[in-house]
């Protein structure tokens, strides 16, 4: 989006003469920067960011529902209220607001009045459901799953967060797998606003988890096809640059591979993380919440009937709360609180189920550290190996105690990837003149095997794609 001179500059002398903002706020912020974060969930779930003027500039899709009521539309900038005006219309008419389910959810965070955004979605919802002769409720309170892990990360780190201000932190760790919820925590609502907006602008439309998990294996055969080929030429064995120290191409295949071992082993994590969604919930369990949260007979016979796993338990209960009104709500408010509780206590063995998949995937790496150092290695750089080996327990002590073990299994992959980069640049930065032009010549010959492999994953990229919007399409179709 191009900046606007004329509106910048009316907004700053706006905020002199009244020294109020509305949906602008304090300061005045570049018409391009992510200054607001808008919340909506029907489930369909999507987060909208928006620029000091109040227009949307990207819209992140929080889940699969999102990306099939989104698909083919565009809502970037357009103002909040008509984005939301939109979203409620497709909502609608895509029967994701019906009978069942005629709860919204809106949370505001950033510089955007939360009122004003809050009764323009009101609005908007309330006359989309109308005409179906549906009534909506419109709450900002948060949905029950988000409660329930409010309330837990509150308590174990010592917290006090609102519930907006913990949906912009969920939607920060979703595009950022290395942020944690103490870092988040510490960081400014516009800092985590800024990398939500930056993921939803980067991420395309239709990338469905499919789609996703077929481009990183693509992305993968490439890197690993590519690293190899760039670094033959650094172990060729020219006379010159084995007269070095060091030969840092032994290095730099060091981190490449332990990054590519360690980015296997999440690959594996995430799988197993997607499946405990689907753990299965005991009838006992359901029993117990539906009778702390005050079901009626009717109720509680289709929760039982209708739920089996984690995922769809959390689903139901969300849509649940959400479809009551604030005055009912707040009449069983106890027994909600109750019912999290209850729920909380089956999450926490699911949740650490899935901490110790990523303790494991980097254990791996960890006990599998002679895999990943080459066999010339050893004797030519042995004092690197050992401080390649001390960086590694160094890692493996800090995710043993971390309490947030993803990001920091991820973190670790990103510091070997980091490494391996410096250490590339050392190894041009210390060849002569002479080696470099040796290198770069061999470089050069390997132009075509680059050339087949760069062609092989735009192909399996481009594949994935259409399979995605094929996959998004044929869902939207369904629904319409």
């Amino acid at each position: 989006m191009k900046k606007s001179i004329g509106k910048v500059t009316a907004c700053c002398l706006a905020a002199v003469m009244t020294g109020a903002f509305g949906l602008i706020g304090v300061g005045c912020a570049p018409q391009d920067e992510a200054v607001s974060y808008v919340q909506v969930d029907v489930n369909p779930s999507l987060a909208l960011s928006l620029d000091a003027g109040g227009d949307v500039l990207s819209v992140y899709a929080e889940n699969e529902d999102a990306q099939v009521l989104l698909y083919g539309e565009d809502l970037t900038g357009l103002s909040a209220e008509d984005a939301i005006d939109r979203i409620a219309q497709l909502s609608v008419d895509l029967g994701y607001i019906n009978e069942n389910n005629y709860g919204v959810d809106v949370l505001v965070e950033g510089r955007a009045d939360a009122d004003e955004i809050f009764a323009a979605a009101s609005a908007s919802f309330t006359a989309a459901a109308e005409a179906e002769g549906i009534d909506v409720n419109l709450s900002s309170e948060g949905t029950f799953t988000l409660n329930r892990e409010l309330h837990a990360v509150n308590a174990a780190y010592d917290l006090d967060l609102g519930v907006a201000e913990f949906s912009l932190i969920l939607s920060a760790q979703a595009a950022d797998n290395t942020l944690t919820v103490e870092a988040a925590a510490d960081m400014d609502a516009s800092e985590l606003i800024a990398i939500v907006n930056d993921a939803a602008e980067a991420i395309e439309p239709y990338a469905t988890a499919a789609y996703d998990a077929a481009v990183r294996v693509a992305q993968s055969t490439y890197e690993n096809g590519k690293n190899s080929l760039l670094v033959t030429p650094y172990l060729l064995p020219y006379a010159n640059i084995l007269s070095y120290p060091v030969n840092r191409g032994l290095i730099y295949n060091l981190y490449v591979n332990a990054y590519g071992a360690l980015d296997t082993a999440l690959v594996a994590a995430e799988e197993a993380e997607a499946a405990a969604q689907k753990t299965a919930v005991s009838q006992e369990l359901l029993t117990a919440v539906a009778d702390a949260i005050g079901m009626s007979e009717e109720q509680k016979e289709a929760f039982l009937s209708e739920v089996t796993n984690y995922a769809e338990m959390n689903d139901w209960l969300d849509s649940y709360v959400k479809n009551m009104t604030a005055d009912e709500r707040a009449a069983v408010e106890a027994q909600i609180d109750a019912a999290m509780e209850k729920v909380q206590e089956f999450a926490a063995t699911v949740d650490a189920g899935i901490a110790d998949e990523y303790k494991a995937a980097f254990e791996k790496l960890c006990s599998d550290i002679s895999s990943v150092i080459p066999d010339g290695a050893v004797s030519v750089i042995s004092a690197y190996v050992d401080e390649f080996k001390g960086l590694v327990n160094d890692l493996q002590t800090a995710i043993g105690s971390a309490t947030e073990p993803k990001a920091a299994a991820y973190a670790a992959r990103d510091t070997f990837d980091s490494r391996a980069d410096s250490t590339l640049s050392d190894i041009r930065s210390e060849l002569s003149e002479n080696d470099l032009k040796l290198v770069d010549n061999a470089v050069a010959a390997l132009d075509q095997a680059m050339s087949r492999l760069e062609n092989a994953f735009a192909e399996a990229k481009e594949q994935a794609a259409q399979t995605a919007k094929d996959y998004l399409a044929q869902l939207r179709a369904g629904r319409g």
